[in-house]
């Protein structure tokens, strides 16, 4: 139960690293954590999806050139659906996915 909390914890550091902009180094002096913990658990959570943990996130290849009738792209995470329309706001979405995922979709 314990190594549960810790990897929650872990993997909402993650995420709050990712979302807040600041360089890996950055982040773990302002948080006054070691970056070697830091790598150890995002190399811990990277291995694990590899290895087919619980992570629920899966990767579809887009074509290059969207399609001259489809504006706007629906993006599912779980049972979470996100409308991305032209010139989206990369960093948003990508906080937003982030979230998701460590809500356990």
């Amino acid at each position: 139960m314990a190594d549960d909390l810790l990897a929650a914890q872990w993997r909402e550091r993650l995420s709050d690293r990712g979302r807040s902009g600041l360089s890996v180094r950055n982040w773990c002096i302002s948080h006054n954590i070691p970056e070697h913990r830091y790598y150890y658990w995002q190399r811990k959570f990277s291995e694990g999806a590899s290895a087919g943990s619980d992570t629920c996130v899966e990767w579809l290849a887009l074509p290059n050139c969207p399609s001259p009738s489809a504006s706007n792209l629906t993006v599912r995470v779980g049972s979470a659906s996100i409308d991305i329309a032209p010139g989206f706001d990369a960093a948003l979405l990508r906080a937003v996915v982030l979230a998701l995922e460590a809500s356990k979709c």
